[in-house]
């Protein structure tokens, strides 16, 4: 039986040291921390995207239709 491979993509090598060092001040494997960090992160990505989604379209600044003319206050 052939196992399935899954995408294991590499965190930039600027990063380990911190994650390795934070993993260890919280008794944690490093494995478990990033997931967390990116979990955390698609949660709050998701939150902002769907008040993205909520909010009215924004109009055109191009459309003068709605705005008064500056010439009817004489």
């Amino acid at each position: 039986m052939v196992k399935d491979r899954y995408y294991s993509p590499q965190l930039r090598r600027e990063l380990i040291n911190p994650l390795y060092r934070e993993a260890k001040r919280q008794r944690v494997p490093m494995t478990e921390l990033a997931s967390r960090f990116v979990e955390d992160a698609l949660k709050r990505v998701r939150a902002v995207q769907s008040t993205i989604a909520e909010e009215p379209a924004a109009s055109d600044p191009r459309d003068r239709t709605n705005k008064p003319d500056h010439n009817d206050s004489q």
